[in-house]
C-alpha cells in the first residue's frame, strides 16, 4: 500500500496550506465542469457492479479552485459531486468532495473525500504533468493504483463503495458551452411539423 500513503501525504499536504498561488487569468465566476469516467467494481445503494464505467461530475466554478504547494497541485474544493453507474443508476456524494490534480513526482490526478480524510478516485499517469485545472483538458487517460481502493463514501440514497478502478480519463470543460447543436433526425422533425402546422393554418383561411 506504500502508493496509497504517499498519495496521502501529499494530500495532507494541500488540505493544511491556505496558499493560493495561480495567476488566474479568467474571472473566478467562470463555470468549470470537471469529470472522471472510471471503469470499476463496487455498489452504489446497495446494486452491486463489476467492470462498470463510473461516472463522476463536478458543476461548479473556478472560484473553487486553488493552485497550492509551489504551484504543483490544482484543487477544487468542496464541489457539489454526481456519481452515476452503468447499468445501475445515479446519485449524489454527500461529503466533503475535492478534484485534485498533481503535476510533480508521479503526476496523477483523481477525487478526495475530505470528511474522510481518503481518496476515492486515482489515477497516475505522466500525462498529468502538463494538466490544469484552469484549462480546458481532455479526455486524459490513465490507469488506476493498484490496490488502492475498498472506500465506501455516503451518497443521498445510501452509499458508494469501491472495491476497484483499473483505468479512467479525466476531462474539464472551462467556460461557457456552446447550446447543443440539433440533430439532422431532430431538424427534419422540425420541418416537417412546421409544414403540418402551416398546412393546417391554410385551411382555416380557406
Amino acid at each position: 500500500m506504500p502508493a496509497r500513503f504517499a498519495w496521502l501525504s501529499a494530500i495532507v499536504l494541500f488540505f493544511a496550506s491556505p496558499l493560493l498561488l495561480h495567476a488566474d487569468p479568467l474571472p473566478p465566476t467562470t463555470p468549470a465542469i470537471y469529470t472522471f469516467a472510471v471503469t470499476g467494481s463496487g455498489s452504489l445503494d446497495g446494486i452491486a457492479f463489476t467492470d462498470q464505467t463510473i461516472t463522476f461530475t463536478a458543476d461548479t466554478t473556478l472560484a473553487s479552485v486553488s493552485t497550492l504547494a509551489s504551484g504543483t497541485i490544482d484543487r477544487a474544493l468542496n464541489v457539489p459531486t454526481t456519481v452515476s453507474v452503468s447499468g445501475v443508476g445515479s446519485d449524489s456524494l454527500i461529503d466533503n468532495i475535492s478534484f485534485v490534480v498533481a503535476r510533480s513526482g508521479n503526476p496523477n490526478a483523481g477525487i478526495t473525500d475530505r470528511t474522510l480524510g481518503l481518496g476515492l478516485v486515482v489515477l497516475q499517469g505522466s500525462a498529468f504533468a502538463d494538466v490544469s485545472m484552469f484549462d480546458n483538458a481532455g479526455p486524459v487517460s490513465a490507469n488506476g493504483i493498484p490496490n488502492y481502493f475498498a472506500v465506501t463514501t455516503p451518497t443521498g440514497n445510501g452509499s458508494l463503495y469501491l472495491s476497484d478502478v483499473t483505468s479512467g480519463s479525466y476531462t474539464a470543460l472551462i467556460g461557457d458551452q456552446p447550446a447543443a447543436v440539433p440533430e439532422p433526425s431532430s431538424l427534419l422533425l422540425l420541418g416537417t411539423g412546421l409544414v403540418g402546422a402551416m398546412g393546417a393554418f391554410r385551411k382555416r383561411l380557406a
